[in-house]
């Protein structure tokens, strides 16, 4: 069959659906198996539907939440999962929940792990998402509310994802971009009250994944050293 800008193609036909993937080895109804490897192949439509209107959406001031933020995001929580040996039901969470973890700052600033749940609601059932598998995705969108407080390995592992930036080499320069995105908000009122902040709270942050703990804590301890080197000698630390 030709196809526009490709050319011909061959045509196959399904006779069936292999054995270990249909109920009951029949061949004819899919069961969990192809189910879930279906949806991970059709998250690249939910993620470019959403990506698309986080880009228009998102107001322009979020210069750290933004679509960045949210990809590197998916990203980090698929890396910690294979890391962490999580199955692919669970993966698929994990990548949805990433997704739609901030998108909820389309609606408002404030309470938007909230938001993030509610939109997921709205738009995975078109995607086949059971009830069940929407209210443990939301479960583990809000287990990303400050300070993190995960009752599980899934929200660990996104927890850990959300704040990967903490122990990388770019931590420094990606938290100034939050500090412009609350400055202009007028949520923080200096950078060095910023920096005494980010020290008090990555002082007292800890990674809940072994995978997090071996590729980052080595790392954030060395910007902790960095961050006290940046911050004005008299000033002292928030309560």
């Amino acid at each position: 069959m030709p196809v526009k800008y490709t050319g011909n193609l061959d045509l196959f036909s399904v006779k069936s659906i292999k054995q270990q993937f249909s109920l009951n080895e029949n061949g004819v109804h899919p069961n969990e198996i192809f189910d879930i490897r279906y949806k991970l192949i059709q998250f690249t439509d939910i993620q470019e539907v959403l990506l698309d209107r986080l880009e228009k959406e998102l107001p322009s001031c979020l210069y750290y939440h933004n679509v960045k933020h949210t990809v590197d995001v998916v990203t980090e929580v698929e890396l910690i999962g294979w890391a962490e040996g999580v199955s692919d039901h669970d993966l698929l969470m994990l990548k949805t929940a990433a997704l739609f973890h901030d998108a909820g700052h389309i609606v408002n600033y404030e309470e938007h792990e909230y938001h993030s749940t509610m939109l997921a609601r709205e738009l995975l059932p078109a995607y086949d998402y059971s009830w069940e598998q929407i209210d443990q995705i939301c479960d583990i969108i809000m287990a990303t509310k400050l300070p993190p407080r995960p009752k599980n390995l899934l929200q660990k592992i996104i927890c850990d994802a959300d704040l990967d930036y903490l122990g990388r080499s770019d931590m420094i320069p990606v938290s100034n971009t939050l500090y412009r995105e609350l400055k202009e908000q007028d949520k923080i009122s200096s950078l060095n009250e910023w920096n005494m902040l980010q020290l008090k709270f990555i002082d007292g942050h800890q990674y809940f994944t072994r995978t997090a703990r071996n590729l980052r804590e080595v790392n954030k301890q060395k910007q902790i050293e960095r961050i006290k080197k940046l911050i004005r000698v008299g000033d002292s630390l928030p309560e």
